[in-house]
């Protein structure tokens, strides 16, 4: 995640916060960082397996296995992706994750292939794209056996239309039952069904591959699990604690006071007004939603 910080919003936030004491108790400890690199984290538990092309670490938090929590930031205009390995023969995943639109600019027939799920031969078994349509950006999921319907992504519903959520389910199943499920911000799902699939072996995400496309990309919480729902995330949630209140208005304080860094969920999560930065913006959406005067952009 990238944060822009300035003395003025720094001492305006500082008077905002009463003591540490209060922001030990509600937001907890700070995060840790997670590279995007072979090895694993203090836990144990796995990273990336692997980097392509000019791929910037965004902050985040340490994750479990199946759940890369790490924070990507990418050119558009150039083959740029995470890895990881860790699935095994899998014949079911889903997944979620944030991705930023608001700096991506395609032209007419331009598109970006931002998430794959590759079979054990290297052979991309889903892949969603971002492509250009006749009325804006649209998000689609394509496979060996079909594409999904085109869903238009709305970045017009200011101010929290910066930050998007991905989420997917994959079933690898006998010949022609196996299906892919796309859907955006929690609303539009499209569904590819009689896919004869095979199983997942590994995860890309980034970009994969590129036509006609400028601009920064960001992506952050992406999670993928084997079995049941990954979890739902939360915009203006900022101490990913699932839900929007006061805790949150503190979170996005001490991150712009630079009181304490980051988590990573940040970069989704706390960015409300949808522009790539946490800043005193989306200290004040965050606040009006608290109290009534703006609406929850997750309902």
């Amino acid at each position: 995640m990238l944060v822009s910080r300035s003395i003025d919003s720094r001492g305006f936030l500082r008077g905002l916060l009463s003591s540490a004491l209060l922001l030990t108790t509600v937001i907890g400890a700070p995060a840790l960082a997670c590279a995007i690199a072979e090895g694993t984290n203090a836990d144990g538990s796995p990273k990336w397996t692997s980097r392509q092309g000019a791929l910037t670490e965004a902050a985040a938090i340490q994750g479990s296995r199946y759940q890369e929590f790490c924070g990507l930031v990418t050119p558009s205009d150039a083959v740029a992706y995470a890895t990881t390995d860790r699935p095994t023969a899998e014949t079911y995943i889903d997944g979620r994750f944030w991705v930023f639109t608001r700096d991506l600019s395609l032209g007419a027939g331009g598109s970006v292939t931002i998430h794959s799920l590759l079979s054990g031969g290297g052979n991309s078994q889903m892949d969603i794209v971002i492509q250009q349509g006749t009325s804006g950006l649209e998000l689609v999921a394509t496979t060996p056996g079909g594409n999904s319907p085109a869903i238009p992504i709305d970045s017009t519903a200011s101010p929290y239309r910066g930050w998007h959520e991905v989420d997917f389910t994959y079933n690898q199943s006998g010949t022609g039952t196996g299906s892919v499920v796309i859907q955006l911000d929690n609303d539009t799902t499209e569904t590819i069904s009689g896919l004869t699939n095979s199983t997942i072996e590994d995860a890309w995400l980034g970009i994969i591959d590129t036509t006609g496309a400028t601009g920064n990309m960001r992506f952050d919480s992406y999670e993928i699990v084997r079995q049941g729902d990954a979890s739902e995330l939360v915009l203006c949630d900022a101490n990913a604690d699932g839900s929007i209140n006061p805790g949150d208005v503190l979170r996005a304080n001490a991150e712009v006071a630079e009181l304490l860094p980051p988590p990573g969920l940040a970069s989704g999560q706390a960015d409300c007004n949808g522009d790539g930065d946490v800043n005193p913006g989306d200290v004040l959406f965050i606040n009006a939603i608290v109290s009534g005067l703006a609406p929850n952009p997750n309902l």
